[in-house]
């Protein structure tokens, strides 16, 4: 309301023709006029004059007066109509408009929420204080927004309506209403915006509680009192191959069991229903899956009651134990063989915990020591002291000398329990080591009476000498073959009737000149003995390689020479080295030249465009679709999709042309020397074609497209680098356009570069404004589950856009220079985080940081990690700098340098995604490495195809390195990766990255035992992993 100002009752020249006027205690004041700003009876705020407020004054005074005339002279009559007990309307229209005054009188002033008074054209006649506060937004936002055709609906018909306005960070829900004045509408708007925020939340909750119930890692199933299926997750989907909408609604007996246990579970759950059943329990029952398998599941349940106690549903959490079932019969059967092997070699085995002083001797040691399996409790004095006489004393030095760490194998008269005397061989070794102190005791017990001869001694040597995997030859000391073994005819085909009397180097391929043989006699002559790598010829004419190690062996009494040659065949193992040396220019997929061999090969095509000033075109291609496909399908379809892909590629493209795949689904066709741009469209319009057909994969119909980008040289780019770049800008031009479709590249194209400039922008936000956290993925152990160490993951939380993906945001900072600032920030928080966590006595454990291009290639990085450790407290030992192949590919003279400079100081380093990129294998003894990582894409297939990461696990053996897996994801996996000899292992199988409190906890409890994890004891014959730091 405006304030009363009876100082101003200043006569105007101008009149009003309508106002509105309140009674106060020193007169009449003005609200609210309609014609000029002011005239001489007074304007808002002000009294009005006093020969009108007088004349108002007697009209109001007069009982049930609700009408009267006024007149002022030398001004116009005006009518007053008294609406309320101290509201009044003056006005000079006449009666005709009262419809329009009883109107603005019904507006309640005080009224907190705003309310309006306007034409169609939205001419404000009049407006409340809350409707002023907002009324130059709600004039923009409503002509804007395109209310005025609804204000002019309701004018003409009215109907009222209902919408809803967003003014700013704010929303209001308008009724819009005829008036009483015919031609103007009424506007009341309420804020709903916290109305809004909490519909926003609950709806947010219920997607969170969702998502909970998907990453669960179990099976959650609802049913109801008939069976049917209300709820289950995405575990339980997966495990039964079905989406959920097709599992959900149906009846679970009838669709998901199998036959014989259908009818039981059934029954069993009508009389649960019904009350009669356990409120809880734990089966195992199988379910049966899409593809007709059927998978055992441990099953917990309980009922789910409404708040009258009555039952509406039962829940059940279901973990698929079908492989672990299936490993414990293996496992029986194992034991099993085992003792039918030990009764057969008449050896047992024995093994003696020191420090719980528990024992364990195999069913054969009970019988070779006279005794019924499991009739005593196992214990080494219950051997020792059936040793006869001095066998005794040299049993206990020889354990004494094993417990030092010496190993021992001795032969013992031992009378068993029987009274029956036997020759026995007791071996026995010492591992887990604590301290210098051995954990434990292990060995075998045989029974050798009926060995004792030489003659059955020497058949022992030739059955192990027959029955080697290693091919074995034996020469006369004119190096003339006197026997060979199994091994030796099988890798080279000759039987020793063929060869008997011939000098070995029949098998000579051709490859070696005389000085490698001169080399190998000398050897031989000098030290007794030669080893390494040899190409001969099988009997086929197959040229092959092999590891080849001579001995020389001279007769004690006799002087007699004879030599021996092992070897083996490593042809699979240079294979596999060589696919590892293609990784660096192909694609381990589809076979395509990657994105270093592409660019290699363009660079060769502009320059023969140049020299026949002729035209390239270059096609970047992105598969529409295919996160959907390999997110429902699984990735082995998503992978023969891309197999299938690079195949037409190629088939639709001529041989001097080249196909190459960037990553994921991107894939680069460049047409060398095409006569016209037409050329370029019509192979983008077969290659679209092409791909839109049905693909089958797997039993699988699946369809899909390309969005494609043509740029062409020189036009659009002068470098390989801009054409692929302007190809990229082009592509996601045609996907914005609607996917399946293609684009020339022009200079209009700013949408993507717009993008990244806002990202660019809002990154640097983040860095100051604490948007940016990091997350922390446990490394662990493989075999114990022990946590060695974690990976420190950066993450970002827009403010508007929410979570962005690294893979998003990474490559920006890279571009732009943000990762200087970003790299460091990482570095320092995860450094100060791992001291924080070792001040507080949590597990010291190493942290690895990434580090970038952009980051070496700045100088200083040695100085600026050196400034953050001595910042935060960290000790170098618990830094470790991971690089990607990448770098060293841009870098590597500045890598060795900065990767030595670090080395000096204490700090790690490790190769990144090892395998996917780098050409050189010759330059690896130069870096100063301590590690290698086995990428994802190995480790993703290491069940099917496991010579890559073979390869990678050999070569870090071979040269002193710790080598780690990346992204596994089961069960399988790991075993696999443990088979091989990678016992450091990082994936979701142990741990997704976890938010700083959450790996405390976890590192708190100090190992990770997923389900299905089994422990796996370190065996001897193993190649053990490098050291911990």
């Amino acid at each position: 309301m405006p304030p009363i100002n009876p100082q101003k009752p200043v006569p105007r020249p101008n009149s009003f023709q309508v106002a509105l006027v309140k009674k106060q205690p020193l007169g009449w004041q003005v609200l609210w006029q309609l014609g000029s700003a002011a005239d001489s009876r007074g304007e808002p705020g002000e009294l009005l004059g006093s020969e009108l407020g007088a004349q108002l004054e007697t009209a109001y005074s007069q009982p049930g007066s609700q009408h009267s005339k006024l007149q002022v002279q030398g001004q116009n009559s005006l009518s007053v109509y008294f609406v309320d007990p101290q509201l009044a309307v003056l006005s000079e229209l006449g009666a005709q408009e009262i419809g329009f005054l009883r109107t603005l009188a019904s507006f309640p002033e005080k009224n907190l929420n705003p309310v309006l008074l306007v034409s169609p054209s939205f001419e404000v006649h009049y407006a409340n204080q809350a409707a002023k506060d907002l009324l130059p937004k709600w004039r923009s936002e409503v002509i804007n927004s395109g209310l005025v055709p609804v204000l002019s609906k309701v004018a003409a018909t009215g109907a009222s309506e209902k919408v809803e306005l967003a003014l700013g960070s704010e929303v209001y829900a308008l009724s819009i209403v005829p008036a009483v004045e015919p031609g103007l509408v009424q506007l009341y708007g309420e804020n709903i915006t916290t109305k809004k925020l909490i519909e926003t939340e609950l709806i947010q909750e219920k997607e969170l509680a969702q998502h909970y119930l998907d990453i669960a890692g179990v099976l959650l199933l609802v049913i109801d009192p008939q069976g049917t299926v209300q709820m289950i997750n995405q575990r339980g989907a997966e495990i039964l191959g079905y989406p959920k909408e097709q599992i959900l609604g149906k009846n679970w007996f009838d669709r998901f069991l199998p036959d014989q246990t259908k009818e039981s579970t059934r029954q069993r759950s009508q009389l649960f229903f019904a009350g009669q059943g356990e409120s809880t329990n734990t089966i195992e029952a199988p379910v049966l899956t899409a593809s007709g398998e059927e998978r055992m599941i441990l099953w917990h349940g309980r009922e789910l009651r409404n708040g009258q106690g009555k039952i509406y549903g039962f829940l059940s959490s279901g973990e698929d134990i079908t492989e672990k079932t299936r490993f414990l019969e293996e496992l029986k059967t194992s034991e099993a063989r085992l003792d039918e092997a030990q009764s057969v070699s008449l050896m047992g085995n024995w093994h003696s915990d020191l420090q719980n002083d528990r024992h364990y001797w195999s069913n054969q040691t009970y019988h070779i020591l006279g005794l019924p399996p499991k009739s005593v409790l196992p214990h080494p004095n219950l051997i020792w002291r059936q040793v006869a006489g001095e066998d005794r004393d040299r049993l206990q030095e020889a354990l004494q000398a094993t417990a030092q760490g010496k190993p021992s194998d001795l032969t013992v008269t031992l009378v068993d329990y029987g009274g029956q005397a036997k020759l026995v061989r007791i071996i026995s070794r010492a591992h887990k080591y604590a301290k210098g102190t051995p954990v434990s005791l292990y060995g075998t017990l045989q029974d050798v009476t009926h060995q004792a001869q030489s003659q059955d001694q020497i058949a022992l040597l030739a059955q192990v000498f027959k029955s080697a995997k290693e091919a074995v030859v034996f020469t006369d000391d004119q190096n003339r073959i006197i026997r060979v073994n199994g091994a030796y005819e099988a890798i080279t085909g000759y039987s020793l009737s063929e060869i008997e009397g011939k000098d070995p180097h029949f098998l000579a391929s051709g490859q070696h000149d005389r000085a490698f043989y001169e080399a190998m006699w000398e050897a031989l002559r000098k030290e007794g003995k030669w080893e390494g790598e040899i190409w001969d010829r099988r009997k086929n004419g197959e040229v092959f390689p092999k590891l080849l190690s001579i001995s020389t062996f001279v007769n004690e009494i006799t002087g007699k020479v004879n030599y021996v040659g092992i070897f083996s065949d490593i042809t699979q193992k240079k294979l596999a080295e060589e696919q590892l040396q293609n990784l660096a220019y192909y694609d381990a997929l589809t076979g395509l030249p990657n994105r270093p061999h592409l660019l290699e090969r363009m660079e060769v095509a502009l320059g023969q465009v140049d020299r026949q000033d002729g035209l390239l075109a270059l096609l970047f291609l992105d598969l529409d679709n295919f996160k959907n496909i390999n997110d429902s399908l699984g990735h082995s379809v998503g992978d023969q999709l891309l197999v299938q892909v690079a195949s037409g590629l190629k088939a639709a493209v001529r041989s001097t042309d080249l196909v190459a795949r960037l990553g994921g689904d991107e894939f680069v066709v460049v047409l060398i020397d095409v006569k016209s741009p037409e050329n370029a469209e019509r192979l983008a319009v077969q290659i679209q074609s092409k791909l839109s057909q049905e693909f089958v994969l797997a039993d699988h119909k699946v369809y899909t497209n390309a969005s494609i980008g043509i740029a062409f040289y020189p036009q659009d780019g002068t470098t390989c680098e801009e054409l692929l770049k302007k190809g990229d800008t082009a592509m996601y031009h045609s996907k914005a356009k609607g996917r399946g479709r293609f684009s020339y590249y022009d200079q209009q194209m700013e949408e993507a570069v717009a993008q990244k400039q806002f990202l660019t922008n809002s990154l640097h936000r983040a860095l100051t404004n604490k948007e940016l956290t990091l997350a922390y993925q446990p490394q662990v152990d493989a075999l114990s589950g022990e946590i060695l160490g974690m990976e420190a993951l950066v993450r970002w939380h827009h403010p508007q856009r929410g979570f962005i993906s690294p893979a998003e945001f990474i490559p920006i900072a890279e571009e732009n220079g943000l990762i200087l600032l970003l790299g460091e920030w990482v570095l320092r928080e995860a450094c100060r985080q791992t001291r924080a966590w070792q001040d507080q006595g949590l597990k010291p454990v190493v942290v690895s940081v990434n580090a970038s291009v952009r980051q070496f290639q700045a100088g200083q990085f040695p100085e600026m990690v050196a400034q953050v450790l001595e910042e935060t407290g960290l000790a170098p030992k618990y830094l470790k700098i991971e690089i990607t192949e990448s770098l060293l590919m841009h870098e590597l003279e500045e890598a060795i340098h900065i990767l030595g400079t670090l080395k000096k100081q204490g700090i790690n380093s490790s190769i990144d995604d090892f395998g996917t990129g780098y050409s050189s294998l010759s330059y690896l003894n130069r870096l100063p490495l301590a590690e290698l990582k086995i990428d994802r894409a190995f480790v993703n297939h290491i069940e099917e195809d496991s010579n890559i990461a073979k390869a990678v696990v050999g070569l870090a053996q071979g040269m002193g390195l710790k080598v780690i897996a990346e992204g596994a994801e089961d069960w399988g996996q790991v075993q696999k990766l443990i088979e091989l000899g990678c016992f450091r292992v990082q994936g979701y199988f142990f741990s997704k990255p976890l938010n700083p409190e959450a790996f405390a906890a976890q590192l708190k409890v100090g190992v990770i035992h997923p389900p299905n994890f089994v422990v796996t004891p370190r065996k001897e014959t193993s190649v053990p992993e490098i050291p911990q730091d």
